[in-house]
């Protein structure tokens, strides 16, 4: 899967991590897909505050479950990119 935003190769290393956790990639790269979309869409080299309040916001045609699973997925994505993944200026 080849993501486009900032954060492209972190994205690439926890799909991989995931996947070596034994998830079946489908279960997460829409999601995946969905968290570069909107940070390309940004244009900027930031993720901030008033950015992940704007990722948070459940939108009109979001069912309630998958506004959790994107938040969780994303919640996640930045866990563990702290935690275990090469970090980047953010």
């Amino acid at each position: 899967m080849d993501f486009a935003s900032i954060f492209k190769e972190e994205l690439s290393s926890y799909i991989d991590f995931k996947k070596s956790q034994g998830y079946k990639e489908a279960s997460f790269s829409g999601l995946a897909r969905k968290l570069d979309i909107f940070l390309m869409q940004k244009n900027d080299k930031t993720f901030t505050d008033v950015d992940c309040e704007l990722w948070r916001m459940k939108t009109k045609s979001e069912s309630n479950k998958s506004h959790y699973s994107r938040v969780c997925f994303s919640k996640k994505f930045f866990t563990k990119r702290t935690s275990i993944l090469p970090t980047i200026a953010v």
